[in-house]
């Protein structure tokens, strides 16, 4: 679980106050398969996949705490990034490696979703 943000958080930003500067190597250009393998090794197994959808939920909720208090972007005395990003970030990792687990082409759902949205009247 992230820790709790507040006004004394170092390097926390709210949304409106910081540009950022993002590089130039796209997360839409990184070999997803590869990561989803890597990272689901790196976070270890939960004991069931009802763990992983329970881990999902509690970042949703960190997530929203984050977006309600404004804290968006920051980092904590240790380096460790906090705030609403990192918890979008922690969303999308457990998605990967849930897929992974179950054996979903998460790139190919996500085309074909993309697709649907996309040709919607």
């Amino acid at each position: 679980m992230s820790e709790t943000l507040g006004p004394d958080t170092e390097d926390s930003v709210g949304c409106e106050s910081e540009s950022r500067e993002y590089p130039e190597r796209s997360v839409l250009t990184y070999d997803w398969e590869t990561i989803s393998r890597e990272l689901t090794e790196k976070i270890g197994p939960h004991p069931d996949k009802k763990d992983y959808f329970d881990h999902i939920c509690s970042e949703v909720l960190e997530a929203h705490a984050d977006w309600t208090n404004d804290y968006f972007y920051g980092h904590d005395h240790e380096g460790k990034p906090i705030g609403m990003a990192s918890e979008l970030a922690d969303i999308m990792i457990l998605t990967m490696a849930l897929a992974e687990i179950c054996k979903i082409d998460l790139k190919a759902a996500l085309e074909e979703k993309i697709n649907y949205f996309m040709e919607k009247e």
